[in-house]
């Protein structure tokens, strides 16, 4: 089926669909992002036992408590 017999609600679903996948794309790189920034932080404190600069670690899992406290020393050291 080309694209001039198709319908205009069949375009407009197509777009949709388009747009859904792409926010899931966009959505899945954060997340690989993510891993990967806490992963190369993790290596790096094992490494050399220092996190950087501006920068807190919090080991998961965690509890509410420990990342209350973690958040209220990063705000504080601000």
């Amino acid at each position: 089926m080309n694209a001039v017999s198709k319908t205009l609600p069949e375009l407009l679903l197509e777009k949709e669909e388009a747009v859904r996948q792409a926010k899931r794309v966009e959505w899945m790189t954060a997340q690989l992002l993510r891993a990967q920034r806490a992963e190369t932080e993790r290596d790096a404190v094992a490494q050399h036992g220092v996190v950087s600069p501006g920068h807190a670690f919090l080991e998961k899992p965690f509890t509410a408590q420990a990342l209350l406290r973690a958040v209220r020393e990063t705000l504080d050291s601000r």
